[in-house]
Order: structure tokens, then sequence, then C-alpha cells
């Protein structure tokens, strides 16, 4: 008779204990008692710690962007405000076949209390147009804070495809979040009233008595001579010429307004020198 003895390894393995999760590898847009954790890259849900927070709920823990048929490739990130970042990346798929990439994708996030708003804008500086699909995949598990901090994890909820014009919505009990989908309109001002002032970009409003008064901007496309900005207000005039020579308080003599070509973009634009 022949008995054959195997010896099997006694499973010595410890289970893991959840861990609170690092933030030294993510970045945080604040506007109490709202923030926003994610990679340097833009992506929430790469890390324990990432989500869309109010108060002591995290709502989303889930936002990655998509883009059909490219890769998106993150360079750089700008920490604009305590509130606010900028997300650059590349999207070579979309790309021509010189060897300097051309088009590239901006995400700027911007944190209210209560809310998030995400612009998401393809900057193409080849000759021809680009389509692209663009998507963006949320979801949320509405776990508390404390759920979070002790390495826990909350049931993920998947987004309603669509729930009015526009408009998803993802809910768990008395939490509601209402997400808003849609193009945005922009205004547009001479790429030659864009000055620089301690690092920052700004155009000078021409305010009562032709005095101007520097107005920081957010700048976004360029097409042709106008570029997209955000942080001003439809109608205001701003100098063009000799905007680079003035100071704030100083007096503009306003010249007259030429006609503009009707392919020409619909923010006004007072053109003044000193």
């Amino acid at each position: 008779m022949t008995t054959d003895v195997r010896a099997q390894a006694a499973d010595t393995s410890i289970p893991s204990a959840p861990l609170q999760p690092l933030l030294h590898d993510s970045v945080v847009s604040l506007a109490a008692p709202t923030q926003v954790w994610s990679s340097p890259s833009g992506t929430v849900g790469e890390r324990p710690i990432h989500g869309l927070y109010h108060s002591d709920v995290r709502v989303l823990d889930r936002i990655v962007l998509g883009i059909d048929g490219s890769a998106i490739e993150p360079i750089a990130t700008e920490h604009r405000d305590a509130a606010s970042l900028a997300f650059i990346a590349l999207a070579r798929g979309l790309d021509d076949a010189t060897a300097d990439p051309r088009v590239r994708v901006e995400v700027t996030r911007t944190v209210t209390p209560g809310g998030m708003t995400e612009r998401i804008r393809i900057v193409n500086g080849l000759d021809e147009p680009v389509a692209a699909r663009v998507t963006l995949a949320l979801a949320g598990d509405f776990a508390q804070l404390h759920e979070v901090k002790a390495g826990l994890e909350g049931d993920r909820i998947a987004v309603a495809r669509q729930v009015g014009d526009g408009v998803a919505v993802l809910s768990r009990d008395t939490a509601r979040a209402e997400i808003a989908v849609g193009d945005q309109p922009a205004l547009v001002v001479p790429g030659a009233a864009i000055v620089y002032r301690e690092g920052k970009p700004g155009v000078y409003v021409i305010g009562q008595g032709e005095a101007v008064r520097f107005a920081p901007v957010t700048t976004g496309a360029r097409t042709g001579d106008q570029v997209a900005v955000q942080g001003l207000q439809a109608g205001q005039r701003v100098v063009v010429q000799g905007a680079g020579f003035l100071g704030e308080g100083d007096h503009v003599t306003v010249a007259p307004a030429t006609a503009a070509p009707a392919a020409a973009a619909p923010a006004p634009a007072g053109q003044a020198a000193r």
C-alpha cells in the first residue's frame, strides 16, 4: 500500500486593514464647504482620497475625461488660485504627422461653494479643423468623509444618462447632485488688448471719464486675431492700441469705431490710444 503525503503551506497572510488615504500625490481645488481632490492630470478616481466633496459627503468619486481616437497625455497643471486649477494635455491622436504637437486639451476646473464647473476645450493649432467625440465618465458613492478617511469605500451609484435638457442627476436618500452639460458662449477681445501685469493676463477696461483699470482675465482659444476670455462682461470697452503702455487710472481718448467685417467676433472692444 502506497500513500502519498503532500505538505501544504499554511496560509500565513494577514488580511490588510483599511488605511487612511495619502494626499501627497494629489491636487485640490477648494471653496468651503466644497472641495475636489484629483490626480495632477485632473482625473478623479485614481486614488482613494479622490472625489468631489460637499461638507462631509463625497458626492462624486469618479470624473474621467476621454477623447475617441486619441490618448490624453498630461503635460502641465496650473494652480490659478485656491479654487481653480487648469490641466493641460496633448491629444496626439488628433494631430497630424509632424513632430511638434499642435492639438491640446485644456480643462479648467473651478470650485464654488456648493458646486464645480469644468470647461473642456480642444485647442487646434492645425490649418485644418479636427473632429472628436469627447466623453466625461462620472460616478458617485455618497461616502461619508469619516468613511473615506478610514479607508472604506461607499457603494458606487451610476449617474443617470440624461434627465431633462442636458442635465444628469444622481441621488441617494436626501443627497442629490445635478450635472449640467452644454456649450458655453465666450466673449472675445482682440489679441492686442491683452497685456500682462505681474505675470497675469488682463485687459484695460475703459470706465467713467475715459479712465482705465486693469481687469485680470483667463484666456482661451484664439481664432485669428481674436482671443476668448473669461472675466469680462459683454459690452465693456477695452483698450486695444497702446494697452501695454497704460497704468491704473490713466485716461485715454477713444477713437471712432470702425465698421467690423461680417464674420467679426461679437464682443465689442473700444480702440483707444493714450
